[in-house]
């Protein structure tokens, strides 16, 4: 995480493109938020050299849906200055629309986008935000976007050399090794600040833990809240023995509503008893009779005809 946000807050002065990719839940969007939260604490309004940022989840904008470089422009411009008139949006160009958002961040002194989920956005949507930030550049203003996402995010940056070209930073997230985790946790929770790991007791707290969640902070960090609202705050409490149990408890619950739901759905015989559900006989067609034909009351027609010749 610190590694990151380290790369990411060195290639800012120059106003970057950077790009976070790696699979779901391995904190990506846990990072933008401390990234913004350590920016935050430090932003003064008289210090020329602070500034503010924006972190969103950005809806889809899917291939040849129309209008996408305005579409992903109108998306920055909603989430960081507010509704954009409907009427600008449909005369002005896509240079004056980003000139205008660009104007905008200037007054409220927003100078780094962390742009969520950007992997459901079309090339040519990543194609207008690119635009703003150029469009800031030749105007002075330092802009810095973040791209984060999975999907084929980073094969869309690359797909345009105009973008790829462009991007300062590449930064790909992977499942935290035991160490790295270690880390992590000593960060986030008192607890774990006090452990070492040449204590093989306390280590086996860091293993447990990484063994369960895989080293993926999107999980790690709902399991230490939950952690937290068993303990009160008195960290004494916590040993191997009640991490298993806070996990052991969320996965019960887990399985019984699985299972409850699945009671519901079976079928019901008359006493209130699950019954198996019944096999369904295919029916056999009956044989096809075969058709003989019906003469009149008179017998054969021709032979009556033949007759009366005679």
């Amino acid at each position: 995480m610190n590694r990151v946000m380290r790369r990411t807050i060195r290639v800012h002065p120059g106003g970057a493109l950077v790009v976070w990719s790696g699979q779901s839940r391995v904190g990506k969007t846990t990072t933008a938020g401390e990234m913004i939260r350590q920016l935050g604490a430090v932003y003064d309004p008289d210090d020329p050299d602070a500034f503010r940022c924006v972190h969103y989840q950005v809806g889809e904008i899917p291939d040849w849906s129309g209008q996408e470089q305005k579409r992903g422009i109108r998306s920055l411009y909603h989430k960081c200055i507010g509704r954009l008139d409907e009427g600008q949006y449909r005369t002005l160009p896509t240079e004056a629309l980003a000139l205008q958002l660009v104007h905008g961040l200037k007054r409220k002194n927003i100078r780094m986008l962390f742009i969520d989920e950007a992997g459901t956005l079309s090339v040519d949507a990543i194609r207008g935000m690119v635009l703003v930030r150029d469009v800031a550049e030749n105007e002075g203003w330092t802009l810095s976007m973040v791209f984060i996402g999975m999907d084929d995010l980073p094969t869309k940056m690359c797909s345009v050399q105009q973008i790829e070209k462009r991007i300062h930073e590449w930064c790909y997230f992977q499942e935290y090794s035991v160490t790295d985790l270690f880390k992590m946790l000593q960060e986030l929770h008192p607890h774990f600040a006090s452990l070492r790991l040449e204590n093989p007791d306390q280590l086996e707290q860091v293993q447990f833990i990484h063994n369960k969640f895989g080293g993926v902070p999107g999980e790690v960090i709902p399991f230490l809240t939950r952690l937290d609202s068993r303990t009160n705050g008195n960290d004494g409490l916590i040993n191997l023995t009640l991490l298993k149990t806070v996990y052991i408890s969320t996965q019960m619950d887990k399985e019984a509503s699985i299972d409850s739901v699945t009671k519901s759905r079976a079928p019901k015989s008359k006493l209130g008893n699950d019954v198996p559900a019944k096999k369904v006989e295919k029916v056999k067609k009956a044989p096809k009779l075969k058709r003989t034909p019906i003469w009149p009351i008179g017998g054969n027609t021709n032979e009556n005809n033949e007759s009366k010749a005679a």
